[in-house]
């Protein structure tokens, strides 16, 4: 650059900005985590949409309560895979930079790859809820209920 300081030839430009970055970083908040309790709440709860169809009476739509379920156990590990994949992320490249921030730390990517893959993986294993009707009969009843 022409005009440019004369602190950008020496690298002096790049000591004060790291300076700067490493004393501002502090600022920034970490995210804010969800109780133990709650996270350990969520299991019974799950457990008991899974086992809702198979108890007398069962329900109108049984497949609801296993749609339920796994949105319920989608949310933990969304939570969990979503820091923990993070720095690889960032080692396969997959990195950015907040333009509007003075420090140049960078924050991983395409995190909703994450997300996409929990949501693939759930929707796979809840293809044959709605097309069985194992989930809403019961053997003792002899009533069996359609998915849908």
């Amino acid at each position: 650059m022409a005009g440019g300081s004369s602190l950008e030839g020496n690298g002096e430009w790049e000591l004060i900005r790291n300076t700067l970055a490493s004393h501002i970083a502090y600022v920034i908040p970490p995210p804010r985590p969800l109780s133990n309790l709650f996270l350990l709440s969520l299991l019974p709860v799950a457990a008991w949409f899974t086992l809702r169809p198979f108890l007398d009476p069962p329900p109108p739509l049984p497949v609801l309560f296993i749609a339920i379920d796994f949105s319920i156990l989608a949310f933990p590990a969304a939570l969990y895979f979503i820091p923990a994949l993070g720095p690889r992320f960032i080692q396969a490249n997959l990195k950015g930079r907040d333009l509007l921030k003075v420090y140049n730390n960078p924050i991983p990517e395409s995190q909703g790859l994450v997300c996409a893959s929990i949501y693939i993986l759930l929707l796979i294993l809840f293809i044959p809820f709605p097309f069985s009707n194992t989930v809403g009969s019961l053997p003792e009843s002899k009533k069996t209920l359609d998915g849908l």
